[in-house]
């Protein structure tokens, strides 16, 4: 049971690096700040967490950059990001 969901949803989770890529304008640097469609309301021009693990550190490392479109990983996993939530299945 979920009482204190956001926008009314209880099922938010962080995105996977290669769903999070989706929405990029282009694979890499795009010219543009954000590197995202202005659908999807204002962002900040910052790199966001993603749920992707690093494969042998086994905790979420990979992360995606708005400002540029640069989809990387933080080995030590100690960098201060952003999130966004995603609602649904994984892909």
């Amino acid at each position: 049971f979920c009482s204190l969901g956001f926008a009314g949803y209880c099922e938010w989770r962080l995105p996977t690096h290669l769903e999070l890529k989706t929405i990029l304008l282009a694979q890499y640097v795009c010219g543009i700040n954000p590197c995202i469609d202005a659908i999807f309301g204002p962002i900040a021009e910052t790199r966001y967490w993603t749920s992707t693990l690093w494969w042998y550190l086994d905790v979420p490392s990979w992360y995606v950059s708005f400002a540029d479109g640069v989809v990387t990983a933080d080995v030590l996993n100690t960098t201060s990001l952003a999130a966004r939530a995603v609602r649904g299945g994984r892909n």
